[in-house]
């Protein structure tokens, strides 16, 4: 089994949790694709997490979810997890139910085109609060995007008591649409390090090309100081610890 440049050079990324496949409609390759890109990447767990069905008919099928069991647990040794990134807010507790009944864990995040910009930070951080506070939420996704800001300390504090893990999104580097990634990813990191808070560094994912590259992401949390020992990606008895599968 080949190790990719990636791997030798971020010591072993073991671990991707936050991807998309053709479900969540504007990404472009299969979950086919996905999984044997996961596997030949050299990861270790693969987790994908297609966008909820929702009102702006921006995600997956609800019927791709109720079908999650025909997809197996493991793929040559690498083991599958199967999930759903949810747009938390005022309409979570309308979707989480059908979630929690069909899926491994969830990613809380919130998008442009479902809250807009006019939501104060105040109100962030009660909508990530909130949703940290559910069983089936293990990740708080891409919360370094400016647009939607919050009380980080808060947060993360949230998230280290109730193991919820921190994502540090490697598309936050690449995507214009996000807003001072880089820089409130440095704001996370201070205060995981404070925390003694793992985190877990996701590419993202919308095209298999991606699966497991998180480069970017991991040289700017090792610029930033961050240990080996509070990255999931490294060490999945954290993974084992959090998701509790």
């Amino acid at each position: 089994r080949q190790k990719g440049a990636l791997m030798v050079k971020i010591m072993q990324n073991k671990v991707d949790l936050h991807t998309h496949s053709l479900f969540s409609r504007h990404a472009y390759s299969s979950l086919t694709e996905n999984i044997e890109k996961a596997y030949d990447v050299g990861l270790e767990y693969y987790g994908f997490s297609d966008h909820q069905h929702d009102r702006f008919n921006f995600g997956a099928d609800r019927h791709n979810f109720i079908n999650l069991g025909v997809i197996p647990k493991s793929y040559k040794g690498m083991k599958i997890f199967k999930g759903v990134e949810l747009n938390v807010g005022e309409y979570l507790k309308d979707y989480i139910d059908f979630y929690t009944k069909n899926c491994d864990y969830g990613i809380g995040s919130i998008h442009a085109y479902d809250h807009g910009y006019d939501h104060t930070t105040e109100e962030n951080t009660k909508f990530y609060l909130e949703a940290i506070n559910y069983p089936l939420i293990k990740i708080l996704g891409h919360i370094d995007d400016g647009h939607h800001p919050c009380d980080y300390y808060e947060v993360i504090k949230a998230c280290k008591e109730n193991k919820v893990l921190v994502e540090l999104n490697n598309a936050s580097f690449k995507n214009d649409f996000r807003l001072n990634g880089p820089e409130n990813q440095k704001k996370m990191i201070e205060i995981c390090k404070e925390l003694n808070c793992p985190v877990v560094i996701d590419s993202d994912s919308h095209i298999k090309y991606d699966i497991g590259n998180i480069t970017l992401a991991y040289e700017h949390a090792k610029d930033c100081g961050l240990s080996d020992d509070l990255i999931a990606n490294i060490n999945t008895s954290i993974i084992d610890d959090y998701f509790n599968f």
